[in-house]
């Protein structure tokens, strides 16, 4: 019971992890607002969310921050790519439910099977992209590459996030908890599963000008 209220306590670490996962899911929320600039908001928060995988202490605002205004760049021809070729999939699959045609149900199961081989790379992007500052091009392919080398843990990491995605429709705490936590602490349980496939591939530096500090 007396460890319950010791500030190096196991239960007071846990509130630390709550409370700043909730300051970044504020802070991701408001960068994004303007859709032009969820891309760097989005790499920003997984700069963030890579450091409180990695146990690293500070401030949140100033490694956010610094995160979202170098990489403006590269992140928002990523999010451009990735948000587009994402909404482009949804909506062909959207288009052969309406259809009501012979070939449709095929074409539903290929739309499918592609929206399954794109979030296999997407899940990595941002992620890979804190860490390495190549080109938009090689990030890209190196995200499905590594996609699909580790296939197991990426599909752990997707239904995480679908199982996520279902409790904040589904269940009055999970859309509270969404709303609170629901993008960053998606953001920060991608990043324990990536900790290990990075440090095989020795991928492991979150890079300098969003550390927390």
């Amino acid at each position: 019971m007396g460890d319950l209220f010791n500030p190096d306590g196991k239960f007071f670490r846990f509130m630390e992890r709550v409370i700043e996962l909730i300051k970044l899911n504020f802070l991701w929320v408001l960068f994004s607002l303007p859709v032009v600039t969820a891309g760097a908001s989005t790499f920003a928060m997984f700069v963030v969310a890579g450091q409180i995988a990695d146990g690293e202490e500070g401030y949140i605002w100033k490694a956010f921050w610094s995160a979202f205004r170098a990489n403006w760049k590269r992140a928002s021809l990523l999010w451009l790519f990735v948000g587009g070729v994402g909404a482009g999939l949804l909506m062909d699959y959207r288009f052969w439910t309406l259809v009501d045609s012979p070939v449709s149900g095929m074409m539903k199961g290929l739309t499918m099977a592609l929206i399954v081989l794109f979030l296999v790379g997407a899940v990595y992007v941002f992620p890979l992209a804190a860490r390495m500052d190549t080109n938009v091009k090689t990030t890209l392919r190196n995200s499905w590459l590594l996609g699909m080398k580790y296939l197991p843990r990426t599909f752990i990491m997707l239904v995480w996030i679908v199982l996520e995605s279902f409790a904040v429709r589904l269940w009055a705490l999970g859309l509270l908890l969404g709303m609170l936590v629901g993008v960053s602490g998606m953001a920060w349980l991608v990043e324990i599963h990536m900790k290990k496939i990075f440090a095989k591939e020795q991928i492991i530096e979150i890079q300098e000008e969003g550390a927390l500090s």
